[in-house]
């Protein structure tokens, strides 16, 4: 679709000081590029976004352009800043191309002749989504809310001031004109105003008035005491009195607008009006620089806007607020009062709050819609996190500061959000932090910090405790689709090689390729300690895809959800969303899958005191790795009882209670491999277990057990083990060091349990 304003080529004035135009900047649109409304200018329109700059590129996209400079010799070099936006093709900068890559919002710049400043251009990078101004309105209108509300869980709306902040800073009196510019241009606000305007509220009050008899007097009860009270009177001739008052308080009905709502109305659109003028007038004490003149520009629309409203005759016969209706029902219930309510109460926490975190989304001159993104996208992860909650605590949003209360909502914040909640016996802790880093300690690579966090942990004292889970979130306003991110691979013979291709040569013309920040989530998920998700929140209309899992579990996981602002307030896609961390939780509850599973053994295998081993040959028996591979250390008492273990390939250990007894679930009758030393010789023989059985002493003298002393026994039974192949020679002393280092209380003789591991790792030097 065709923008108005669309051009495949315009100019610009270059304005000197004195406002003066000093020369031209020519852009034009590359002729091999094919995307529509690329380059808008309305220098000539009417009708047009007076907050933006008549003359709007788009980002990502390429423009030649030429400078026309009145004063300048053919041989004086023209430069630009900010440089890094014009490439130039000639030696003296006259021509070039212009690349305005991912930046978005108002550019200001100074043009500069053999090194001296001649003159200034501004215009607008658009995003590429032609309705990203109405995103950027719904996502302001949405924080504003959100901030709205935890104020006034803390303040009265009563308690609200009634006249203009003077103490207000510039940076604050910024952010709320922000927010009120944001509210006004939004249909809602429009459709809100015409209500009141078409239908104002109405009030039938009661008056006395002094009426002559000859001007005819209504019959009642109040007349008829009137006729027979005191005072002056007059003569009524004809009449059944001789005389009668000389005037009559009669009582009469009529209607007023000088109602408590419209009194309301006209106070809030007054405040509004005050913040645009102040705007205004903090402005034009600056510099004439290219983000004052802008401010100026979009403080003056309002201006103009409001005192339009305030004009209408409804307001002529409206006073003064003496009081806060804020127990109104009019104002709480009917259409378009309610709605103004609303924005007033807004744009008043807008102006209670101080917000650091703004200067990332706006000033006078931009509109970072993708860094609103972020933090709108939080704030919806907040609400759909909530519902998921038993629990959930707000106030971190909200902290004191020197100079009164402020959004605690920042780059690097790391104060989370909390909530409680149970799931199948297990009482969980959620903590969703904004822009966290993960540092040393938390990445084994460099640092990471993801736009949102969420931390899956055990609540203190749970009696059913599992490890922590990490999963992220990164909000990418830039993402249209799900192929954006993971591409479509072709089918058939090559389809990967070619799929690569692509991306490689997307990445050389364009520097980012399309699969970028699946890259990224592959990153956040493999190098952050704990995590097992990571996930895309983009703005796309297209239905959200079965997230990637790694195994056969929903984590670990890697996907993308589609995630919208709307007008009217309820995200698009947050139900999807809050269906997977549904999922999510239900999964860290579960005891027995198969993820829980692999992160206990991580944690025991990477999170315990790291072992400082020298290398050792690996022995080919050992088919576990030497930490999961359970080993007896068996003692053998004398020649004989060593000659009937090889020929019954049988190992017995007490069973009936004597000293040394193994009970029946003791880790020794685990064992994998069965390492045979002794006191008179220095070798070992090395056996496999295949089985255990019982014996009794009976079974042990027919088996011919030299001089049996007990009733009963446990008998392992062995297979050989094949050592040649292995390069170490395994000592009697060596496997009595390991028993004396792991159980140095253990009675002599009797049999200790062990791991390869421990046998490895206790060497004797």
């Amino acid at each position: 679709m065709i923008t108005m304003g669309a051009t495949d080529k315009t100019s610009l004035p270059i304005s000197g000081a004195d406002g003066l135009t000093v020369g031209w900047l020519h852009l034009q649109v590359l002729p091999s590029t094919k995307r529509p409304n690329t380059l808008l200018d309305f220098q000539k329109e009417d009708n047009w976004d007076r907050s933006l700059e008549p003359v709007q590129i788009m980002e990502e996209q390429e423009y030649l352009y030429e400078f026309a400079i009145t004063d300048a010799s053919k041989e004086s070099l023209i430069t630009v800043e900010p440089s890094w936006l014009f490439e130039r093709d000639d030696k003296w900068g006259k021509r070039g191309r212009l690349r305005p890559r991912l930046h978005t919002g108002a550019i200001h710049a100074q043009v500069f002749v053999d090194g001296l400043e001649v003159g200034r251009f501004s215009l607008e990078v658009r995003s590429a989504k032609l309705d990203y101004l109405k995103h950027y309105r719904w996502m302001l209108e949405d924080i504003a809310e959100e901030f709205a509300e935890i104020v006034m869980e803390r303040f009265a709306a009563s308690e609200q001031r009634f006249e203009a902040d003077t103490e207000s800073s510039a940076a604050t009196l910024y952010q709320r004109f922000a927010f009120v510019q944001s509210l006004l241009a939004g249909e809602n606000f429009d459709a809100a105003i015409q209500q009141v305007l078409g239908r104002p509220h109405r009030l039938w009050t009661t008056e006395e008035e002094h009426r002559a008899p000859g001007r005819g007097v209504p019959s009642g009860s109040a007349v008829a005491r009137q006729m027979a009270s005191g005072g002056p009177r007059v003569d009524w001739p004809g009449g059944r009195l001789s005389h009668i008052p000389s005037q009559f308080i009669v009582q009469r009905t009529v209607e007023t607008l000088d109602t408590p709502e419209n009194r309301f109305v006209k106070f809030a659109l007054s405040q509004w009006l005050d913040v645009s003028v102040r705007v205004d007038q903090v402005l034009a004490g600056e510099k004439e620089t290219g983000p004052a003149l802008r401010g100026r520009r979009e403080a003056r629309a309002v201006i103009e806007y409001l005192s339009q409203l305030l004009a209408a005759d409804i307001f002529d016969e409206v006073g003064p607020m003496d009081y806060f209706p804020a127990g109104s029902q009019v104002l709480q219930r009917r259409a378009g009062y309610r709605e103004i309510f609303r924005f007033y109460v807004q744009s008043e926490a807008a102006a209670t709050l101080r917000w650091e975190g703004a200067a990332d989304v706006y000033s006078a001159g931009q509109k970072n819609v993708a860094a609103l993104y972020e933090f709108w996208a939080y704030l919806q992860l907040a609400n759909v996190v909530e519902k998921l909650c038993d629990q959930f605590q707000r106030d971190a949003l909200v902290e004191e500061q020197p100079d009164g209360m402020g959004i605690a909502l920042k780059r690097g914040w790391q104060k989370p959000l909390t909530g409680t909640l149970m799931r199948h016996n297990r009482r969980m802790q959620l903590d969703l932090y904004f822009n966290r880093t993960f540092s040393q300690g938390d990445s084994w690579t460099l640092p990471m910090r993801p736009d949102c966090s969420l931390h899956i942990a055990p609540c203190e004292g749970d009696p059913a405790p599992f490890q922590e889970v990490w999963v992220h979130f990164d909000a990418k306003y830039k993402v249209d689709n799900l192929l954006q991110i993971f591409g479509r691979v072709p089918e058939g013979e090559g389809g990967a090689d070619a799929f690569l291709k692509n991306e490689e040569e997307t990445e050389a013309k364009k520097g980012t390729p399309k699969h970028a920040d699946l890259l990224k989530m592959h990153a956040y998920k493999d190098a952050i300690k704990r995590s097992a998700g990571a996930y895309v929140l983009y703005p796309g209309l297209d239905n959200p895809k079965e997230p990637f899992v790694a195994y056969h579990e929903i984590l670990p996981g890697l996907g993308a959800f589609p995630l919208r602002p709307t007008d009217a307030g309820a995200a698009e896609g947050a139900d999807s969303l809050a269906e997977f961390l549904s999922k999510v939780l239900d999964h860290v509850a579960t005891q027995h899958t198969q993820h829980e599973r692999s992160r206990y053994w991580l944690e025991e295998a990477f999170e315990r005191e790291a072992p400082v081993l020298a290398p050792a040959p690996a022995a080919p028996f050992v088919k576990q790795p030497p930490a999961d591979t359970p080993v007896l250390l068996g003692f053998v008492k004398s020649e004989a009882h060593r000659q009937w273990i090889g020929e019954q390939k049988l190992y017995n250990v007490r069973a009936d209670g004597r000293r040394g007894t193994v009970e029946e679930r003791s880790p020794e009758l685990g064992a994998q491999i069965v390492l045979l030393y002794s006191d008179t010789w220095d070798s070992v023989d090395v056996w496999a277990v295949r089985g255990l059985e019982s014996l009794t002493v009976t079974n042990m003298v027919y088996l011919g057990y030299p001089d049996p002393g007990g009733d009963l026994y446990h008998g392992l039974l062995l297979r050989p083990v094949d050592t040649a192949a292995w390069p170490v020679q395994l000592t009697s002393a060596w496997v009595k060091h390991v028993r004396e280092m792991l159980k140095p209380d253990a009675e002599h003789g009797a049999p200790v349990a062990a791991t390869w591991l421990d046998l490895i790792r206790h060497k004797p030097s």
